[in-house]
């Protein structure tokens, strides 16, 4: 399977299996003044990158060539930005290892995942509790993480933190 097309179909499958995706445009409603609903969230992502494609509970752009993916849904209160690792070289088990206590020593908000032998940094959040700050911060560890994954064998110390 292309490259293209299996990133594309561990995406939709991490929609399945999470259920994270309100295509029509819900918002939390009942929300209180102040806290974070699916509209308030895609206008913060919009804000952080240049190019938007997607609708209401899913969004996705590219950041310097890397992709990335915004899945909202109020129903369940979650979020997730899910950003697929571009690999450069084979991965082996020193690099799953390094994954691991990144995720313990120096993950901050963001982590590595693995699903369908695709590597992603990945923020997930309580839709309603989230802010804006903690959004961006965890927008920032994400793309952090997905780009230096080459160090990931020899200990990384992420920026991006609130």
């Amino acid at each position: 399977m292309r490259p293209a097309n299996r990133l594309f179909a561990a995406m939709l499958f991490s929609l399945l299996l999470t259920g994270c995706a309100s295509f029509g445009g819900q918002t939390s409603g009942g929300a209180a003044p102040g806290s974070m609903d699916q509209v308030r969230l895609e206008r913060i992502f919009e804000s952080q990158v240049e190019k938007i494609a997607g609708g209401a509970g899913y969004l996705r752009s590219q950041v310097d060539g890397v992709d990335v993916v915004l899945i909202s849904d109020p129903a369940t209160d979650r979020m997730q930005l899910i950003v697929p690792v571009p690999l450069t070289e084979t991965v082996g088990v020193p690099h799953l290892v390094g994954m691991l206590q990144a995720n313990f020593h120096h993950g901050l908000d963001a982590r590595y995942a693995l699903s369908d032998g695709v590597i992603y940094a990945t923020f997930a959040h309580r839709l309603s509790t989230l802010t804006e700050d903690d959004f961006v911060g965890g927008y920032r560890q994400a793309l952090d993480l997905a780009r230096r994954f080459g160090e990931v064998t020899d200990g990384i110390d992420l920026d991006g933190g609130p």
